[in-house]
């Protein structure tokens, strides 16, 4: 289910969130005495690897607030 996710383009920190909950629930059916074992022991969250090419495509111009700009956000 994570490497689906992980293919549909979720971020890591959302595949990490989901594989902690995930974790907590099984962990509780363990002890419980519900299932046997956690199917989250193994379960691995992949990272997307940038190329280079990517890393240098993306960058982008740094914006600044400007002093208006900040005291209307603040």
């Amino acid at each position: 289910m994570l490497a689906s996710l992980h293919i549909a383009g979720y971020a890591f920190n959302t595949l990490d969130g989901i594989h902690a909950t995930g974790r907590i629930i099984f962990r509780k059916a363990v002890g419980l005495k519900i299932i046997m074992g956690s199917p989250c022991d193994f379960a691995k969250i992949t990272r997307k690897v940038e190329t280079v090419e990517e890393v240098e495509s993306s960058k982008g111009e740094i914006r600044f607030m400007e002093k208006e700009e900040l005291i209307h956000f603040l």
